[in-house]
C-alpha cells in the first residue's frame, strides 16, 4: 500500500507528516524506525493515539521536534528539543512523573487546548534543563502553568529554570498565576515576558515575591511594556492592575 504525504512548502527533507485521514494507528508501525535523519514529526488528526512509544519512535532515532494537532487522547510527554500541541486532553502528562524527564525540551507551544487546567507537576517541571521558549495560547481552561505540589512533591523547595529567556501567555481567561503554589522560582536567563488577555492573572506566582529574575528589564502586560527595574515579578502584576482600576485576587 503506498501512503503520500504532504510537505509544507518550506519543509526540510527531515520533516515527515502523518495524517489519521491517511492511515490507521495500527499502520503506524509500517514507519518504524523513522527514514534516516529524520528530526522533525508531525502527528495529525490521530483520535485514538495515546503514545508513539513504542508504535512509532525507538531508541536512535534523532527526533527533535514534534508537532501534535488534532490527537485528542494524546497524552504521554516525550523527549524532544521542541514541542508544539495544537488541542489535546485534559492532562499533558500520564505517565508516572518520577520517571518522566525532559532535560532536552527546549521550546514548548501549546495552542487550543480547551481542557487542559495545568500544564507540568511540580517534580517535572525541577527537570526542565534546557527549556528556553514557553508560548501558551487560546488554552480556555487552564489556571496555572506548575501545578501545586503534591505529598511526594514537599521536599522540592525551588524551581530553576537556568534556561528559560521568553514567557508568552495570551487568551488564557481562568489563568491565575505560573503557579498557586508558595513556590520559589528562579528564573536567571529570563529577558521577555508577555502576558495579553488573562484577565484572572492578577499575579504572577504566588511565592511572596520570592522570585529571582536579573536579567528582566521590560515585560508586557496587555500590550503595555513595564519596566521591571529590580521590582519582584508579583508586585509588577498587582501595581499594573491597581493603575488600570482592577481589583486584585482576593485571598
Amino acid at each position: 500500500m503506498a501512503y503520500h504525504f504532504r510537505l509544507p512548502s518550506n519543509a526540510k527533507p527531515n520533516y515527515l507528516r502523518l495524517s489519521g485521514k491517511d492511515i490507521t494507528i495500527s499502520q503506524l508501525d509500517c514507519f518504524k524506525p523513522l527514514p534516516p535523519r529524520t528530526n522533525y514529526l508531525h502527528l495529525e488528526s490521530f483520535e485514538d493515539l495515546r503514545n508513539i512509544i513504542p508504535c512509532l519512535l525507538v531508541d536512535g532515532d534523532c527526533l527533535k521536534t514534534l508537532q501534535i494537532s488534532n490527537c485528542h487522547n494524546f497524552n504521554y510527554l516525550i523527549n524532544v528539543e521542541e514541542l508544539t500541541v495544537l488541542e489535546g486532553t485534559k492532562h499533558m502528562w500520564k505517565s508516572p512523573s518520577e520517571l518522566l524527564r525532559l532535560h532536552n525540551l527546549q521550546i514548548l507551544k501549546i495552542y487550543f487546548w480547551e481542557e487542559l487546567k495545568v500544564i507540568f507537576p511540580a517534580s517535572i517541571a525541577q527537570g526542565l534543563e534546557q527549556l528556553k521558549q514557553l508560548e501558551l495560547r487560546s488554552c480556555d481552561e487552564l489556571e496555572a502553568i506548575v501545578a501545586e505540589r503534591q505529598e511526594r512533591e514537599e521536599t522540592i523547595d525551588n524551581v530553576v529554570f537556568s534556561q528559560l529567556i521568553k514567557i508568552s501567555l495570551h487568551r488564557l481567561p481562568n489563568l491565575k498565576a505560573f503557579c498557586m503554589d508558595n513556590l520559589p522560582f528562579k528564573w536567571p536567563s529570563l529577558e521577555m515576558v508577555e502576558v495579553s488577555n488573562c484577565p484572572k492573572m492578577k499575579t504572577f506566582a504566588a511565592s511572596d515575591g520570592n522570585q529571582s529574575t536579573p536579567k528582566l528589564k521590560v515585560i508586557k502586560v496587555n500590550y503595555h511594556d513595564i519596566m521591571v527595574d529590580g521590582t519582584d515579578l508579583d508586585t509588577v502584576m498587582q501595581n499594573h492592575y491597581k493603575e488600570e482600576g482592577v481589583a486584585g485576587p482576593s485571598n
